[in-house]
């Protein structure tokens, strides 16, 4: 992709901005498929994750849903170039990389924190705003993502504070 005039965005379509975001939501939900299998002894912490997991698959089905109410003559457009070039960005975060170095539950915990607090918000809510006509279903995508937000910020009230989380190992994945 080219840079656009200048700026720190990119130059692209809809669909590519649709593309980057529904693969950043997918590698969001393998990220929390690892994490829920590498605490086997943990059942309550792989509970925590499935839960994560299963959010982000709505979002890909959410997103697809979108996307597939858009008008190819939309999705042809040019996209705005700064969420485009956050699209991006979030799309090659390298998720799974960054998660074969972790070592405990709180380090995965910062890393999906970080995740979910990223750009990929600010994408989600350009895409729901621009693409979605009706305002009842923007709601319940805005109260989808912030159940899922929540959620995640109920981690150290669920699983312990820095220190327990620390104390909780990541163990071989499942076969």
């Amino acid at each position: 992709m080219e840079k656009a005039n200048g700026n720190d965005g990119v130059a692209g379509t809809n669909e590519q901005l649709f593309q980057f975001s529904l693969a950043a939501e997918r590698e969001a939900s393998d990220f929390y498929r690892f994490l829920e299998g590498v605490f086997p002894s943990h059942p309550e912490v792989a509970a925590f994750w499935a839960r994560m997991r299963r959010d982000e698959e709505k979002h890909v089905e959410e997103l697809s849903r979108i996307h597939a109410g858009i008008p190819a003559n939309l999705l042809a457009a040019a996209a705005d170039a700064g969420i485009l070039a956050q699209a991006s960005r979030i799309a090659r975060f390298g998720l799974l990389e960054r998660a074969a170095g972790l070592e405990n539950l709180d380090q995965a915990y910062e890393l999906a924190h970080r995740l979910e607090n990223s750009e990929i918000a600010t994408v989600f809510s350009f895409i729901r705003e621009k693409f979605i006509p009706h305002c009842a279903q923007k709601n319940f995508t805005l109260s989808m993502l912030d159940e899922h937000l929540d959620w995640i910020m109920s981690l150290p009230r669920r699983l312990g504070d820095r220190e327990v989380r620390r104390a909780i190992a990541l163990e071989k994945p499942r076969e």
